[in-house]
């Protein structure tokens, strides 16, 4: 891994560390009958490992940048599985979206997936944003798809939704959706 590269990493690992400690902070009662924790789902999403490959840091941008959508889209939740997140979380985690988007553009600033000169002067959170879009927005739909119904299957018909992906993750996907497209406004 070169050294820009190593910089950028050691960023990532300093943000999802301070991320880590706030969540682990935070009063958290999982909703009676739930599964699954939402405090859990957001740990996982933090990388936790300085033995990263160049090929892996990028995937761990993407889950890390998830997890900060979901956190800062929280601040406005009317979900309850949300409503544990502090307002001062949702602006640290805006915070480290924002200086894991300067150390990321301080590394691939010539290799950006998008040509940002058609888009006028943007902040690099923008730019990140659009850089990630392509990729959050699959991942978003598919947890989206795994814990919906298909109406057009009869199997599906049949089956809980519970018993496939709690709906949860559906919602948490759905305010990571919203953070990600408001915040690329014109």
């Amino acid at each position: 891994m070169s050294n820009s590269s190593s910089s950028l990493l050691e960023t990532l690992l300093l943000l999802s560390n301070q991320i880590g400690e706030a969540i682990s902070k935070a009063h958290y009662t999982p909703q009676e009958g739930l599964e699954i924790s939402i405090k859990s789902t957001l740990f996982s999403l933090l990388p936790n490992s300085s033995s990263i490959s160049q090929n892996q840091l990028k995937f761990k941008i993407v889950d890390f940048s998830l997890c900060c959508a979901a956190l800062a889209s929280a601040s406005s939740a009317s979900y309850s599985q949300l409503c544990w997140v502090p307002n001062s979380l949702s602006e640290k985690a805006v915070l480290a979206f924002k200086k894991l988007s300067d150390a990321y553009f301080s590394v691939f600033q010539e290799n950006c997936f998008v040509g940002f000169g058609e888009f006028g002067v943007l902040g690099n959170e923008k730019k990140l944003v659009i850089e990630l879009l392509p990729k959050v927005l699959i991942l978003i739909k598919q947890k989206i798809k795994e814990s919906s119904i298909d109406t057009s299957d009869d199997a599906d018909r049949i089956s809980a939704a519970s018993a496939r992906v709690p709906v949860a993750f559906a919602i948490l996907a759905a305010y990571q959706f919203k953070w990600f497209i408001t915040q690329v406004h014109f």
